[in-house]
């Protein structure tokens, strides 16, 4: 009787771990992680397109659970995270080509006309810095396919759709010249969108139940609207630049231009990220 115990417990052991060893490779939880290369307008740097983001590259990581429903097909969710400084540099040349109006504060006296509009141009741009974010979570579809004979190696597709909370960056600059100062701000925002992701990749069987992952992803949002933005700009004239500063002049003034408004931007990159993940 104890012998046919043993063997029965022995047995049912076996096929609990037979059991667990199929099931290892049904579901997997992987951490991502690699740069983010902004493309399209997302990473124009162009101020005569009025969608250009001024994007760098930056990093992207991501949290993410799949589940195989079959060999080949499994579904799968993600947890995002995207950063993108700005690109300062590019920005200080760009506004070196734009004009702000110069002209002089009117009083009307009832005979004199009000003067022609000015522009003046400003060479010496600094802006701080500041970032992109984009997060949000992903839901969707698998596909995996071995390669080679002891399938250690896979080949990894993904598609994938998210709901994302975007951030756009504080802006906040300086030109001068000797006469002038320009100040120019726009206030940080946030706002929802809808986004979708597309992916690439090698998954590497090293041991047991640990896989290294490399991919290559693309995503894209819709064109996300920035509510209450606020765009102005300060133009102090007349002041004039000494060891000990600027100071203002015998004629300086101020001239001052503030918008409130909606600011839209499309989020677009490419990501290249190594992964390590853990299959139960």
């Amino acid at each position: 009787m104890k012998k046919e115990l043993f063997f029965v417990i022995a047995g049912f052991l076996l096929a609990l771990n037979t059991y667990a060893q199929k099931e290892m490779d049904d579901n997997l939880f992987s951490v991502s992680f690699g740069p983010s290369i902004p493309i399209g307008n997302y990473g124009n740097t162009n101020l005569a397109n009025d969608n250009a983001g001024f994007a760098k590259t930056g990093e992207a990581i991501h949290v993410s659970f799949e589940h195989k429903l079959n060999k080949h097909f499994g579904i799968a969710a993600m947890l995002y995270r995207q950063k993108n400084s700005v690109n300062t540099a590019a920005m200080s040349t760009q506004f070196e080509g734009v004009g702000f109006n110069n002209t002089p504060p009117y009083f009307s006296n009832g005979s004199t006309p009000p003067p022609t509009p000015t522009y003046v141009y400003v060479p010496n741009w600094q802006f701080d810095k500041d970032s992109y974010y984009l997060g949000g979570f992903y839901a969707g579809g698998v596909f995996e396919s071995p390669i080679g004979k002891a399938k250690r190696l896979s080949f990894v597709a993904k598609a994938m759709l998210g709901v994302v909370n975007a951030t756009s960056p504080e802006l906040n600059g300086k030109g001068n010249s000797d006469t002038v100062l320009v100040y120019v701000n726009q206030t940080k925002a946030t706002a929802w969108g809808c986004s979708y992701l597309l992916s690439a990749g090698l998954k590497y069987r090293l041991h047991n139940k640990w896989n290294l992952m490399f991919n290559t992803e693309y995503v894209g949002t819709n064109s996300i609207k920035f509510k209450n933005v606020t765009t102005s700009y300060t133009l102090e004239n007349g002041y004039i630049l000494t060891s000990g500063g600027y100071v203002p002049g015998s004629s300086s003034y101020l001239t001052t231009s503030s918008k409130l408004g909606a600011v839209t931007q499309t989020f677009q990159s490419i990501n290249l990220n190594l992964g390590i993940g853990w299959s139960f």
